[in-house]
């Protein structure tokens, strides 16, 4: 197989939209949550209420009946599980919760909700602890292994179709180019959509 480009990564980490990463689901009294999506580099897909493209996370109740999320937490320090408390929310079976990471802190069970603080693009720690303040419910990365550094515009979070058949999506063969830069001069330029690697 020739040598992944690093062109044809970057289209794939813009096409597919969700990536798997360990997670742990933990039942509370009425339900069971899961932090399936986030995103800490909004291009402007989602807006908050004030026009902002603020990071987000959704939070997802998989079990049969309707969760309380009352004083539940939402952080980015594995060292500070307590850093965002939850409002009285009641999430139903099967339904999702959106929370913006903006860091404007708005914790209005009617309103917009808004945690104080954001999602680092540069790759992190993100969890839901349950009211105990310890009990982590799910959560991506940990100190020894934080995320990656996030893609703008692209979503992280867990596979929900049920299918666990393996899917190629670089076949062997497939022809690639790479370029070994001399200098930093690119920046981030060559993972945006549209950059000119004809001289690869």
């Amino acid at each position: 197989m020739a040598p992944l480009a690093i062109h044809t990564i970057r289209s794939i980490a813009r096409t597919v939209a969700l990536i798997v990463f360990s997670y742990c689901a933990f039942p509370t009294t009425h339900g069971i949550l899961h932090i399936t999506e986030f995103m800490a580099d909004n291009g402007g897909s989602r807006l908050d209420r004030d026009g902002d493209a603020s990071d987000w996370i959704e939070i997802f109740n998989s079990g049969a009946d309707t969760a309380d999320l009352v004083g539940c937490f939402l952080t980015d320090e594995e060292g500070n599980k307590t850093k965002w408390q939850l409002p009285a929310v009641q999430l139903p079976a099967g339904g999702f919760l959106l929370v913006f990471a903006s860091g404007k802190n708005h914790s209005d069970a009617d309103s917009e909700l808004h945690t104080n603080f954001n999602i680092a693009k540069a790759g992190e720690y993100l969890a839901l602890v349950a009211p105990d303040g310890s009990t982590v419910i799910a959560e991506f990365g940990s100190a020894t292994s934080p995320l990656p550094a996030q893609f703008e515009g692209v979503s992280y979070g867990l596979m929900q179709t049920g299918n666990t058949k393996a899917t190629v999506l670089i076949p062997s063969g497939t022809p690639a180019k790479a370029l070994v830069p001399a200098d930093g001069s690119l920046g981030k330029t060559w993972i945006r959509i549209g950059f000119d690697d004809t001289a690869w």
